[in-house]
């Protein structure tokens, strides 16, 4: 059994509970999260982060020969992933770096079958309604969601938390504010690197792109 207990009280009861079978711990991963010391959070992002970079070089092996099934599992599967863990675990974007460079260094290259430039990069990693692949950038998103998912889960908070009763009613109507203003501000941060990344792409690459966002669609597969 493991119990999560503040460090005051598990340092006075290591020795007398140790005897009965008692496993005090600082920190429990918890629903695909973590719960507990920054130390264990830490570890936890790293063995995700790990496990998510050895998916990205295994589509990018099949990408060379399968790019539209590698952009597929990509999109539906692999990134939904880390969207979740995003949504209930605090990030940052020390712990994701090595997840972003295998995707903008190796994916997406094998993608598109060449060298890709870091203003393609920016564009490639945004929605295809702004134009980009739909593989979504990891920083951008973790930046998001989990603001997103605590602004979407007040009132259920401050009811666990004895705070306040629960209505679902206020709940549906907290849920459908938080993620109504956090998908304006993304998109306004989208059209801002998209708008920043054009001037530096080619001619006949930019016509594409822009005719791509102007009709939400995606232009590079």
């Amino acid at each position: 059994m493991a119990v999560g207990l503040p460090t005051c009280i598990m340092n006075g009861w290591m020795d007398a509970e140790a005897s009965e079978g008692v496993q005090i711990v600082t920190g429990k991963r918890f629903l695909g999260g973590y719960v507990g010391d920054e130390g264990g959070r830490a570890a936890f992002l790293c063995e995700k982060v790990e496990g998510w970079v050895r998916g990205v070089r295994a589509l990018t092996s099949a990408a060379r020969n399968f790019p539209h099934t590698a952009h597929a599992a990509m999109t539906r599967s692999l990134q939904m992933e880390w969207d979740y863990v995003f949504r209930v675990v605090l990030t940052d974007e020390c712990a994701l770096s090595p997840l972003r460079e295998a995707i903008a260094k190796e994916l997406l290259p094998a993608l598109l079958g060449g060298p890709v430039t870091p203003s393609e990069v920016d564009l490639m990693l945004l929605p295809a309604r702004h134009g980009g692949t739909g593989i979504r950038d990891p920083l951008d998103r973790a930046a998001a969601a989990y603001p997103a998912s605590r602004a979407s889960t007040k009132v259920v908070s401050k009811s666990v938390q004895g705070k306040a009763p629960f209505h679902p009613g206020d709940h549906r109507a907290t849920i459908r504010h938080a993620l109504t203003r956090s998908k304006q501000q993304q998109d306004v941060a989208h059209k801002t690197k998209r708008e920043a990344a054009l001037p530096h792409i080619d001619r006949r690459r930019h016509r594409v792109l822009s005719r791509s966002a102007a009709y939400k669609t995606s232009g590079w597969l």
